[in-house]
């Protein structure tokens, strides 16, 4: 089986979000304002995000790759022992 470790640099900037009570602090005071600035740090922030979300993808993608053999063995073992 093989290990997979996903870690971006902007990562620690993010760790402040990971309760609920925080990101829902976050969405409020982002739907309070008016409109948003786009500053070269929100592009950052969100190109990072949008990194990470593509990298989950592809991991996603290469585990569901390994394990639907696995799967389909399964499968047809259970199938056999109903009939």
């Amino acid at each position: 089986m093989k290990n997979y470790v996903v870690r971006d640099e902007t990562s620690d900037q993010f760790n402040h979000l990971q309760t609920p009570f925080r990101r829902l602090r976050l969405v409020s005071a982002v739907q309070q304002r008016a409109s948003l600035e786009l500053t070269p740090r929100s592009v950052i922030m969100t190109e990072s995000l949008i990194t990470g979300y593509q990298e989950m993808s592809q991991l996603n993608e290469e585990i569901v790759q390994e394990y639907l053999p696995c799967e389909d063995e399964v499968a047809q073992l259970y199938l056999n022992q109903s009939e």
